[in-house]
């Protein structure tokens, strides 16, 4: 009788004590907690329902994200469509990862998130400014603007995608 006395004492005061430390447990260590959007954290997995244009996503969850630092050619103007089915290709209906930026707000004035878009550890938003399909965006101060503007000039130099083929408009 004794040793049951004793166990369900042990018990008692493990449980008691399991339950004031979880107060003050780390809730992070269980991943980014969602916001109502899923994706108010910095570095968030998304899936994409389609792109709307070369710098824009449209995701499963509604959300659009405009891609922090660059510029791809609007509706109408040279080198729209090239741009637009590049980001298709780069992001290719995969999983995404979104990473925010400190110098920045979460969203601009359109409600869009501004965010880098990653597939695996390609920097999309890079890739599409290298590549010439996009120019660094001088609008938003962001922390990757020395990369970007190195792969501008990259672009430039090697007369890449808009470089070559729209000179007048860029």
């Amino acid at each position: 009788m004794r040793k049951l006395l004793f166990f369900i004492l042990l018990f008692s005061f493990l449980w008691t004590v399991s339950i004031y430390l979880s107060q003050f447990e780390d809730k992070t260590q269980y991943g980014n907690l969602a916001s109502e959007s899923g994706l108010e954290n910095s570095n968030e997995l998304a899936e994409i329902d389609y792109v709307v244009d070369g710098d824009t996503l449209k995701l499963k969850n509604g959300e659009k994200v405009r891609l922090l630092g660059i510029n791809a050619p609007e509706n109408g103007t040279c080198y729209f469509n090239e741009a637009t089915n590049y980001l298709k290709i780069l992001v290719n209906n995969s999983n995404i990862r979104l990473e925010s930026d400190t110098l920045n707000s979460d969203r601009d004035k359109y409600g869009r998130l501004l965010r880098y878009v990653y597939v695996g550890d390609l920097d999309v938003n890079e890739k599409m400014v290298k590549d010439g399909y996009a120019e660094y965006y001088e609008n938003y101060d962001v922390l990757k603007s020395n990369e970007y503007l190195s792969s501008e000039d990259y672009a430039k130099k090697n007369s890449l995608g808009l470089w070559k083929n729209c000179l007048n408009s860029v």
